[in-house]
């Protein structure tokens, strides 16, 4: 009956994921161990209450996220905040740069006509926060390992629309993407359009896009 967003589960339903392992990057010299863990628990049919924590060791980075995602009349709407820690010596006391990051996204099936719209998918950050690869690049950066250093975004700006033909006709899709960068100012500009289908047991995609990196 909605266009759904990831983030939403029916009432009673609870999704939860555990995650420990060793990084693997070729780029990074001493690979943290990685622990992350996620929960989603559905409200209602309209509200669904989702968060995650990840953590490495030795003490190099923590975040912590929650948010909720929320049907409304304009679409399926998901909002929520990010706060991370990086180069931390201990969490407590010690810690190089802190920040947070503040997504928002809203997605909407037109039942009609058979189109849906990932109409924004929008995230603000601030300038101590780091994702975890961002901060594990950089400090390879400051410790000599590379000459390379990691540029972060500022923010993004990401649009989705997706038209189904019919049964036998597949679907014509159009991607955008819009971000700028902390470090250098620069912008990134992305965008892509084509058309899928099938033909028998295979499926074909045909596409064209430009990017562009100031």
């Amino acid at each position: 009956p909605y266009g759904s967003l990831a983030q939403l589960l029916r009432p009673g339903y609870t999704k939860f994921s555990a995650t420990w392992g060793e990084i693997r990057d070729d780029a990074i010299s001493e690979a943290p161990i990685l622990m992350e863990g996620t929960i989603q628990h559905g409200l209602t049919n309209d509200v669904t209450l989702y968060g995650g924590v990840q953590i490495t060791a030795p003490t190099y980075y923590a975040a912590a996220m929650a948010g909720l995602a929320v049907n409304t009349p304009l679409g399926a709407l998901g909002l929520d905040l990010t706060q991370s820690y990086a180069f931390c010596v201990d969490f407590a006391h010690t810690c190089g740069a802190a920040g947070h990051s503040i997504r928002a996204n809203l997605g909407k099936l037109v039942a009609g006509t058979g189109t849906y719209f990932s109409l924004v998918g929008y995230r603000y950050s601030s300038p101590g926060f780091y994702s975890l690869s961002d901060a594990l690049h950089l400090r390879e950066y400051l410790l000599g390992n590379t000459e390379q250093v990691p540029l972060r975004l500022r923010d993004r700006f990401d649009v989705n629309i997706t038209q189904t033909l019919g049964p036998r006709w597949g679907n014509l899709f159009l991607t955008g993407s819009y971000g700028r960068r902390w470090e250098d100012n620069g912008r990134t500009l992305s965008f892509q359009a084509g058309y899928t289908n099938s033909l028998g047991p295979a499926r074909y995609n045909i596409s064209i896009g430009r990017v562009q990196n100031a």
